[in-house]
C-alpha cells in the first residue's frame, strides 16, 4: 500500500525497500527482492502515474491512509476491505498478515534457506554476525526468492 516509485527498478523487475512498519529505524536492512514475473506483470499493469506512489485506488487516493482531522484520528484500509470481500467470495479463513508469516515458515522448512528468513522478513539484525556476515549475496536471495515462488506454484 505504500511502495514508492524509487523503491521499484523497473528495468530489473526488482523493489529495494526498508520494511515499512521500521524504516525510521536505524539498523533496519534495506532488502531488494527480484519480483516473480507475474507479480512484475500485475505491477506494471497497475502502476500508477503518480509521481511517488506506485499503486493508487481507481479513484486516486491511497490504499491505506491516516489523518487527524479536528482533532479526531481517522483511518482508511482499502486493502483490508477488499481482502475482506475476497475471504468472502473465495471461502479463504486466513487473515492478510499470516500470508507474510507463511512465507516465513515455507523458508523455514527449507534446511540451507530457512536461515535468511528475517533477511526476507526485513527485521534488524541481532547480533554483530547478522549484521556483517550473515546475509546472503543478491544472487542467493534470487534463488531463494525463486525457490519461494516454486513452492507456491509461480
Amino acid at each position: 500500500s505504500d511502495l514508492r516509485q524509487s523503491e521499484v527498478d523497473w528495468e530489473r523487475a526488482r523493489i529495494t525497500r526498508k520494511r515499512s512498519k521500521t524504516r525510521h529505524e536505524e539498523n533496519v536492512p534495506e532488502v531488494t527482492y527480484q519480483l516473480w514475473p507475474i507479480t512484475f506483470s500485475l505491477l506494471k499493469k497497475y502502476r500508477s502515474k503518480d509521481k511517488e506512489w506506485v499503486l493508487l485506488t481507481t479513484s486516486g487516493g491511497r490504499w491505506v491512509s491516516k489523518s487527524l482531522v479536528d482533532g479526531h484520528f481517522h483511518k482508511a484500509d482499502n486493502v483490508a476491505s477488499c481482502y475482506m470481500h475476497l475471504k468472502k467470495k473465495t471461502g479463504i479463513k486466513r487473515q492478510l498478515k499470516l500470508l507474510r508469516k507463511t512465507s516465513a515458515s515455507i523458508l523455514e522448512s527449507h534446511p540451507h534457506y530457512g536461515r535468511y528468513k528475517h533477511h526476507f522478513l526485513g527485521h534488524s539484525p541481532r547480533s554483530i554476525a547478522d549484521k556483517h556476515y550473515a546475509a546472503p549475496s543478491d544472487s542467493l536471495f534470487d534463488e531463494i526468492i525463486l525457490w519461494l515462488g516454486q513452492q507456491y506454484g509461480f
